[in-house]
């Protein structure tokens, strides 16, 4: 069993990943560089788990403060962290300094090591991104959502040996939200006034995307609705944007129709599967 676990684990650790999610700096020279490794690690998810266990606000504020001593601030979380290390986030820290500085977990004692391999890895010749990404992860490219306007895209300098950007649709499919409405005008280049309209500026964005190269939609209505999406006829979504902008200029409140998202998200597959 031990010789047929190894081998399936060397197997599973050679299988190159595309990984769909990501929001890292564009490039490695875009990395921030006033931060320190206490504050990196505690400004992602793992300390909504320390919040859980009962840590001070103001406290934890205190310990994303890197103008403070790292020892300072350890001490404020440090039994807060021993509480959450099993937690999946806790446990992700742990295997993070493991495999990328080869330290076996985050205490007291190994702070100041990690501090110091950490301020090395932002050096410019550190090389961190393909040590990391592509040495130790064996990440073929991921997919990088910076939420930009499309224009935004032109002069964005990511870096395409380790990213490709993605464009988020969500704003497409609440047109009742006047911002979204300006973005999608913006983003065709066009002014907009009927339903038919609306669904050629969708058109248009699409082949703006093509054109940019970014060839990656993302859609996060998971947070606002169920994904299954019907399969709802063209009339029912006109009456609704019929309405939108009946009301467009009133300052009534039009709460967001499901219908018409349905209808939007099957057009915007059809019309991205044509590209």
């Amino acid at each position: 069993m031990k010789k047929l676990y190894e081998d399936l684990s060397e197997y599973l650790n050679n299988i190159p990943i595309i990984d769909t999610h990501e929001h890292l700096p564009c490039s490695e020279g875009a990395r921030n560089k006033s931060t320190d490794f206490l504050k990196e690690y505690l400004e992602q998810y793992f300390c909504f788990d320390l919040i859980s266990s009962g840590i001070n606000i103001s406290d934890l504020n205190k310990a994303l403060d890197n103008r403070i001593s790292i020892l300072e601030r350890w001490k404020l979380i440090e039994p807060y962290w021993e509480i959450c290390r099993y937690t999946g986030y806790g446990r992700s820290l742990d295997f993070a300094v493991k495999g990328v500085y080869g330290i076996d977990r985050i205490c007291r004692e190994t702070i100041f090591e990690l501090e110091t391999l950490f301020k090395n890895s932002l050096k410019d010749d550190a090389n961190h991104y393909k040590k990391v990404l592509k040495d130790k992860c064996n990440i073929k490219i991921s997919l990088l959502d910076r939420n930009k306007r499309l224009g935004s895209f032109v002069n964005l300098k990511y870096d395409k040996s380790f990213f490709l950007p993605v464009y988020r649709i969500d704003h497409i499919f609440f047109p009742e939200v006047s911002e979204n409405f300006q973005k999608i005008e913006h983003d065709s280049m066009m002014e907009i006034n009927t339903f038919n309209e609306w669904l050629f500026a969708i058109e248009k964005i699409l082949d703006n995307l093509t054109f940019l190269g970014i060839t990656t939609l993302k859609c996060a209505l998971a947070y606002k609705r169920s994904l299954k999406f019907e399969d709802n006829d063209k009339e029912q979504a006109k009456k609704y944007f019929d309405k939108i902008i009946m009301l467009k200029n009133s300052n009534k409140e039009i709460k967001y129709s499901i219908k018409f998202q349905d209808y939007i998200m099957h057009y915007i597959l059809k019309k991205a599967n044509e590209k």
